[in-house]
């Protein structure tokens, strides 16, 4: 079968199916403006979540190429079942890239999580190992810190490295008060004195 640019998704795939593997390239270039797009509009909306656009294409064409390998041709068109996996796979991406777990790795822990749903104003507004840059106009900007090894010099209790290294593995404050089998109270009072042994180092 010869094909042209001009020939439709439809065409293209059932060529691909026959056998004319090189059906799969026409099939690329005419989802490559719908991929773009779909990359450029997910990372301006999750661009303080660090989601890079050229990720995102790679995902788009990844996962437009698999369509095609498992695309059956049934009653449903290929071009929507195309578009729905490639979605998907970047809906997951972001899911990923934007989860609690991802977030520590990536950006290390913030003690400034709500501890509680009914202590919402508990936690001021600083950080521990999470880095903003120096032109980020956010709360982190005038308190943040670099590496969790500023840490070491506070000279943190037991407990409260039993804490911060718990914040490190991705539990919430309710799990690590389960875990260690603590009352709320005493959860909140050694956050506070982690907080304030790190804010006497600056000083």
């Amino acid at each position: 079968m010869s094909l042209k640019f001009s020939t439709s998704n439809e065409s293209a795939i059932r060529a691909y199916i026959a056998g004319d593997k090189e059906a799969i390239n026409l099939i690329l270039a005419n989802f490559q403006y719908f991929i773009r797009s779909r990359a450029g509009l997910l990372a301006s909306l999750h661009d303080k979540s660090g989601i890079d656009y050229f990720d995102l294409e790679l995902i788009g064409q990844s996962a437009l190429i698999t369509a095609v390998r498992t695309y059956r041709a049934d009653a449903t068109p290929f071009a929507p079942f195309a578009t729905v996996v490639i979605n998907n796979a970047m809906s997951n991406y972001i899911k990923q890239q934007t989860s609690l777990t991802n977030s520590l790795s990536r950006y290390g822990i913030s003690l400034d999580t709500t501890l509680y749903d009914d202590n919402d104003n508990f936690m001021i507004s600083d950080s521990i190992a999470k880095v903003v840059a120096d032109n980020d106009l956010g709360i982190y900007s005038p308190a943040k810190i670099g590496f969790f090894e500023d840490l070491l010099p506070a000279s943190l209790t037991p407990l409260e490295i039993v804490i911060v290294k718990g914040k490190l593995a991705g539990y919430t404050y309710q799990e690590l008060q389960k875990m260690l089998k603590l009352p709320k109270r005493k959860i909140d009072a050694t956050i506070v004195s982690i907080k304030e042994k790190w804010r006497a180092l600056l000083l």
